[in-house]
């Protein structure tokens, strides 16, 4: 089983964006986070967001889709006719 990851969304002690994981959590909605440098800090869990895992699986089917691509340069095109 993988450890869920987390992203503390809150600026405090100037770790906004940075990836963590809980090691406990307490009562009074709080918990004890470790980053990934090993600094811990006992807060919030509200301060958290749950890392998405980057799978191909979990991108919209449209999002694998190709779009054929298409010539617009102006040679292929046929000279526009004038209407007298």
């Amino acid at each position: 089983m993988s450890e869920t990851l987390y992203v503390y969304r809150w600026d405090r002690q100037g770790r906004k964006n940075e990836i963590c994981r809980i090691l406990a959590r307490g009562k009074m909605n709080s918990c004890l986070a470790e980053f990934e440098d090993g600094y811990q800090m006992i807060t919030s869990r509200n301060a958290f967001r749950r890392l998405k895992p980057l799978s191909p699986a979990s991108s919209p089917p449209s999002a694998s889709r190709s779009i054929p691509s298409q010539d617009l340069s102006l040679e292929s095109q046929p000279p526009a006719s004038s209407v007298d």
